[in-house]
């Protein structure tokens, strides 16, 4: 009887240790995350004082002005009015207003998009869902956002392709994920044809679609990580 309680105490002290253990290696990932988040929010500022700095020295604060003037310009005629081309621009706004909508429902369509990948980045972040897949979404998401991003904006699909097959590489492939990481790869070669055509904006599909998969494996992963963290307490 005694060896019995012996036992039964010696076990349950691994456990509480491994679940120590598991608890404090989160924590230091969670500590780790939050720190650099902090140190790239702070260079990402430093970089944009120092360019204004040097436009300014340089080039003086008329360039700014001439800035601010043709933007203007740039949001009525080149961007609501389809002035470069609805076939050239792959977002969610120039497929709305070249399907014959307002451009306000343009605009609200695009706002409710960007509602949507502002929460899903953020939970994306907050979770222990692998940095591959966060950068992969962050790459989409920067596409996604704008509503002026033309075609061969899409060489940004090739940091989200190169950091969702990593991850494929690393945990295996699910179905029909290789055949869109194919399609994200071809599409910026046939988004404009395609659109010119038959107004059929490929670009963006592509984008969601690889972003919805994108989150699936996320949701997979912490799914996974939950199970693992389970075991560990029950084991």
């Amino acid at each position: 009887m005694l060896r019995r309680a012996a036992s039964a105490v010696a076990e349950a002290s691994v456990r509480r240790v491994e679940v120590e253990r598991v608890l404090d290696e989160r924590s230091l990932r969670a500590r780790s995350r939050r720190d650099f988040i902090g140190r790239l929010s702070f260079a990402a500022a430093a970089t944009v004082a120092a360019l204004v700095a040097v436009s300014f020295a340089l080039l003086g604060s008329g360039i700014w002005h001439a800035f601010a003037d043709s933007m203007n310009f740039t949001q009525t005629v080149v961007l609501e009015q389809g002035g470069t081309g609805w076939q050239k621009i792959q977002s969610i706004f120039s497929a709305v207003r070249a399907w014959g909508a307002s451009v306000p429902t343009a605009y609200a369509a695009q706002a409710t998009l960007l509602a949507m990948l502002a929460a899903s980045i953020a939970w994306l972040w907050r979770s222990d869902a692998a940095f591959e897949l966060k950068a992969a979404a962050l790459a989409l998401g920067s596409l996604l956002a704008t509503p002026y991003v033309l075609d061969y904006d899409f060489v940004v699909l090739a940091v989200a392709i190169a950091y969702f097959a990593r991850h494929g590489q690393r945990h295996g492939f699910r179905d029909f994920e290789i055949s869109l990481l194919a399609a994200a790869w071809i599409v910026p070669l046939l988004s404009r044809s395609i659109a010119g055509v038959a107004l059929i904006p490929l670009g963006l599909l592509v984008e969601l679609a690889l972003y919805a998969f994108v989150l699936r494996r996320a949701a997979l992963d912490r799914v996974s990580h939950a199970v693992g963290s389970h075991r560990v307490a029950q084991a």
